[in-house]
């Protein structure tokens, strides 16, 4: 699909508005009749801004924090309304787009800069928190207008349902890799694990999520061959992350809670010295073996970090997205943030009442041009001549027309969802079209 002839009812756009806080059911309504963005836009300054069609919206859990947390003062009124209680766009914080973008050539000339896109270009970009906040842009909307920065071409063999799971799921599993310690090069790929030497074990906690399903991926590239990924997930999820290439898997569902889960952990992965050298990588899952050489939690479990001396190697790193709060609700998130603080500032030392592991949380407020490249090169093949195939494979939990976007979003905040949820913005595009 392109915007060489634009349709008649590109002079109006749909959208997901929302202007106070609560839940995303009791909050967001659809706007059928709101004037379509144009460009320039106001105070759009000496960079290009482009004007995109939606085709999909890929739902992050960030967003529904912003419709329960921030008061309407924090947020910008969506463009085109003024006055306190104004609408915001809908979705804002981290809502990945797949889209195919309008022309821009005009705002480029207007601000006197290059022009990185041509009318009918399709493209994938990101909504930060920092632009949607300061701005009210939001992803669920049939057009959104956006600084150039914000987008990358699309792969040609990605199709655009893919594209808009993966970017912000994307450049966080990165950032969790990178934090734990594991080699990334410049385009995000590996080293195969050539050189690892002893191999790494990682484990990955929420191994079948939107990121988990890019950090197993990312991991098993990392430690190579010789190293070995443990996934925990739910039972039902293990021949998906085992074909993500998990070597072991970890039910959950099996243990009353995550102490348990860390107690198994402990059983299995000792941190101890005399542990160290009785087990391979190839160990099977009912013995024991070497403590893990670093853990990737994609859900913030805080009872898990707080055992993770007894299965994590001294040297090992803990890296998180933070910590989950039990509720979605403001006291919950306080604690979460204060504790994550302390996690960040209290010395890790035991003897000083540390947990004994560093903690390293990432955060994706404001990603660069170059964080969305990175991940879209894995979109691409592979460099090597013998393999042709994408770095990554997008997993797609469910995909919902537009109008139910408020039932996808609830099914977010659920919880448990097998890769990524996906709002269908433009039912004229097929899951898989390119």
């Amino acid at each position: 699909m392109t915007t060489e002839e634009p349709r008649q009812q590109d002079q109006q756009s749909r959208a997901w508005v929302y202007s106070r806080r609560g839940p995303p059911g009791a909050v967001l309504a659809l706007e059928t009749t709101r004037a379509a963005p144009t460009l320039p836009p106001p105070n759009a300054g000496a960079e290009e801004w482009i004007l995109v069609r939606v085709a999909f919206a890929g739902l992050n859990v960030g967003a529904v924090w912003q419709m329960l947390l921030l008061p309407a003062w924090l947020r910008a009124p969506t463009p085109g309304e003024a006055g306190p209680g104004s609408a915001t766009g809908g979705g804002g914080h981290g809502n990945a787009t797949t889209t195919t973008a309008a022309a821009a050539a005009a705002a480029a000339a207007a601000a006197s800069v290059p022009s990185r896109f041509r009318k009918g270009d399709k493209i994938l970009a990101m909504v930060p928190a920092s632009l949607a906040l300061s701005t009210g842009t939001g992803a669920l909307a049939t057009t959104v207008a956006l600084p150039a920065r914000c987008a990358v071409a699309k792969p040609a063999a990605t199709s655009l349902a893919d594209g808009a799971a993966c970017l912000l799921a994307g450049m966080t599993a990165r950032l969790l890799v990178a934090a734990a310690g594991l080699p990334l090069d410049q385009h995000g790929g590996r080293d195969g694990g050539r050189g690892q030497d002893p191999p790494r074990r990682v484990l990955v906690n929420g191994a079948s999520g939107g990121v988990g399903c890019l950090v197993v991926q990312m991991v098993r590239r990392a430690v190579g061959d010789a190293g070995r990924v443990v996934a925990v997930c739910s039972g039902r999820n293990a021949e998906l992350v085992r074909s993500l290439g998990a070597d072991e898997v970890i039910d959950y569902t099996l243990y009353k809670d995550a102490p348990g889960l860390a107690a198994h952990l402990a059983t299995r992965f000792p941190s101890s010295s005399s542990s160290s050298s009785s087990s391979s990588s190839s160990s099977s899952s009912s013995s024991s073996g070497p403590p893990l050489s670093a853990v990737i939690d994609t859900l913030g479990f805080q009872p898990l970090y707080l055992a993770s001396a007894s299965f994590l190697a001294p040297s090992g790193v803990y890296a998180s997205v933070g910590i989950k709060p039990p509720r979605f609700a403001l006291p919950d998130f306080l604690v979460a943030v204060a504790r994550m603080k302390l996690n960040e500032w209290w010395p890790t030392a035991r003897w000083l009442g540390g947990v004994g592991r560093p903690w390293r949380a990432v955060a994706m407020l404001s990603p660069s041009l170059q964080d969305r490249r990175d991940v879209v090169d894995l979109l691409a093949a592979a460099a090597d001549d013998d393999d042709s195939r994408p770095r990554l494979r997008i997993v797609r939990d469910s995909v919902w027309p537009f109008e139910e976007a408020v039932a996808a979003y609830e099914k977010l905040a659920r919880g448990h969802a097998r890769g990524k949820i996906l709002v269908k913005v433009d039912p004229l595009v097929g899951d898989d079209e390119c």
